[in-house]
């Protein structure tokens, strides 16, 4: 076992260390990042990391900002959720301070490029397995919960809606439908 840092006490440092585990093995922060935060990092419940899914998709930027959103909800400590959420955006850095005096001399490789392209096929990969596993075999949908996902892919897809616009949409929807 080592100390990642001496002064603080055992369990924050392997909290710690699962988001650093998460930050380092997607670098960015995307969506493939759902099923590891899911794995590796305690959150309070499912229904609750679907909601911080949702808000930080809202939210410009990177998906990483979900791990504010868990730490919060499950710790309840401002302080300790930037800690953790500063771990996992923490390898990301590294990687492009690192990578990017190389990016040039890299790229000129189409072995690079092969690689590049079939990480990011990996990623797809995770992204389906991550959609497929949250809202088909754990949530329970009606079809008036398809229609609803259809209407609203429909409104920010096809009519180019802004999602500050569909969210309060989908809350008043989920009120109507939570009164019948």
């Amino acid at each position: 076992s080592y100390t990642l840092v001496p002064f603080l006490d055992q369990k924050i440092q392997i909290i710690v260390s699962q988001y650093l585990k998460v930050g380092s093995l997607i670098i960015g922060g995307g969506h493939v990042a759902l099923p590891l935060l899911q794995n590796y990092v305690e959150i309070s419940s499912h229904e609750i990391f679907l909601m911080g899914y949702g808000f930080s998709q809202a939210l410009p930027g990177p998906l990483f900002t979900i791990t504010a959103f868990t730490a919060q909800t499950t710790y309840q400590n401002v302080g300790f959720s930037v800690l953790l959420m500063s771990a996992a955006f923490l390898p990301s850095f590294a990687f492009a301070a690192l990578g990017l005096t190389y990016w040039n001399k890299l790229k000129k490789f189409k072995s690079f490029i092969y690689f590049i392209k079939g990480m990011s096929a990996v990623a797809l990969l995770f992204l389906t397995q991550t959609f497929y596993d949250s809202f088909f075999k754990n949530i329970h949908t009606t079809p008036g919960d398809v229609l609803v996902a259809l209407f609203v892919a429909f409104w920010v897809y096809g009519l180019k809606k802004p999602i500050w616009m569909t969210l309060p949409m989908i809350l008043i929807i989920n009120l109507t439908d939570s009164l019948f």
